[in-house]
């Protein structure tokens, strides 16, 4: 019990020492020691492609000649500038993971030291006890920096003086990594047009548009067509997947998507719409925008489009978590339980589902469906290029061939109906979470 106690303080001085620093320079130096290592092959050889087309043809033909852009510009400026810069002084791939990932860490710092500095150590702890950051830095993905936006948005939102550039620059800029939050830029016109403050409402319009027509003119003028159809039109056409909803037929016909209707691909859009409407009649009757409302309503925004959308993926939640922090450390005593689903919930979804599918299915030398090309893929061909060989993983794959290749392979079999119940939880806890924040916050 002693020894219990000394640890634990002990653990607590080093959670509290200098505000956190030394907390946040441990986790830099494991986020900065393991990014070397790994990054999701199966998304970025398309950024790789990205940055080719870039040497070959200059930054403005990436929609033209890449075979896939489905990310607005400054996504694809925030992989090419580094990973240019990278390749230019280094041939060494754990080097060029490391400064392509640059961005991604910077963005996880910023956010750490904008919820302490404003909402205190124990808010900024929640950020750094979620996996689901981690796992966006590892894979590689954007998310972390649309969630940094977002957060200064809201942030600068709630502000008594408003700041309608910096509300209207921050939101572009997170639109202008994920399209589908650009419902976001609705609430500042319904604020500033409410409270009648005109003049920042022009503001905020001129500002927004003029943050979008400089990132995106350029691209647009040179290939209309190819810029509209990767950005918008390929995302109207996918097939459900990951952790939607829409996707659960899908792993109920074990991957045969032949056998879904024709109109699964766009059963969401009418639902979301109406979502939507309800969501900005709410938002028009309330008579006080201050911090807690602002915050309140940015979160069920993005948790209601994770659960209305046909594209679900856990990195997603990234966008909510800082604000969601936020919320869930306030004192009240109905969110004891959502802060603990805070943290287990990114466990359960961004380790264990991984470990029962991908994982699984590389035991014993299976493919996994990929939605987004409709074709299969060999697992093991998929971590193998994802993760570097010294990692453990590797031995631990042999390891679960040698002694438990039976229960993997029962696994692997099973796999759509894991994939149902993960979403399903997923699922549950985004819905959970929008009814708690709204019924108990403020």
């Amino acid at each position: 019990m002693i020894l219990g106690s000394k640890i634990a303080e002990k653990i607590s001085m080093v959670l509290t020492y200098r505000n956190g620093l030394l907390l946040l320079l441990l986790i830099n130096i494991f986020l900065l020691s393991t990014s070397i290592f790994s990054w999701n092959y199966y998304d970025v050889r398309y950024f790789l492609e990205w940055a080719k087309v870039v040497r070959d043809h200059g930054i403005l033909y990436v929609y033209k000649y890449a075979r896939k852009v489905a990310y607005p510009p400054i996504a694809v400026l925030t992989f090419v500038l580094p990973h240019l810069l990278a390749t230019s002084i280094t041939t060494s791939l754990p080097i060029i993971r490391l400064i392509d990932k640059l961005p991604l860490i910077l963005a996880f710092n910023l956010i750490f030291i904008f919820l302490r500095n404003k909402h205190g150590l124990k808010t900024a702890h929640y950020w750094l006890a979620n996996t689901v950051p981690y796992l966006v830095i590892m894979v590689y993905q954007f998310d972390l920096l649309p969630a940094l936006f977002i957060l200064l948005a809201a942030y600068e939102l709630a502000k008594p003086d408003r700041d309608p550039l910096k509300t209207a620059v921050y939101l572009s800029l997170a639109i202008l990594y994920k399209q589908i939050l650009v419902f976001l830029a609705l609430i500042p016109l319904i604020i500033y047009y409410k409270e009648k403050r005109f003049r920042d409402l022009k503001k905020y319009v001129a500002a927004g548009i003029a943050v979008a027509s400089i990132v995106i003119l350029p691209f647009l003028i040179v290939d209309p067509y190819a810029f509209i159809y990767k950005v918008l039109l390929y995302h109207s056409q996918r097939y459900p997947q990951e952790l939607s909803l829409w996707a659960i037929p899908l792993y109920l016909y074990n991957y045969d998507y032949t056998r879904l209707p024709s109109w699964i691909t766009d059963a969401w859009l009418p639902i979301y719409v109406v979502a939507l409407i309800l969501y900005f009649m709410k938002i028009i009757k309330i008579n006080r925008f201050d911090e807690p409302i602002i915050y309140k309503y940015f979160v069920i925004y993005i948790l209601m489009t994770l659960i209305i959308s046909k594209v679900n993926n856990l990195g997603y939640l990234t966008w909510a978590l800082p604000l969601l922090a936020i919320i869930i450390n306030s004192k009240n005593n109905m969110f004891d339980g959502l802060r603990f689903l805070y943290i287990a919930v990114s466990w359960i979804e961004g380790i264990l589902y991984p470990f029962v599918t991908l994982f699984a299915a590389s035991v014993v030398y299976g493919s996994v469906f990929i939605v987004e090309d409709l074709s299969y893929y060999s697992a093991l061909w998929s971590i193998e290029r994802s993760i570097d060989r010294t990692m453990f993983v590797f031995s631990l794959i042999d390891y679960m061939r040698v002694y438990f290749y039976n229960v993997f392979e029962a696994l692997y079999r099973g796999m759509g109906i894991s994939a149902t119940i993960y979403t399903l939880l997923y699922n549950w806890y985004l819905a959970h979470t929008i009814y708690k924040i709204y019924k108990y916050y403020p």
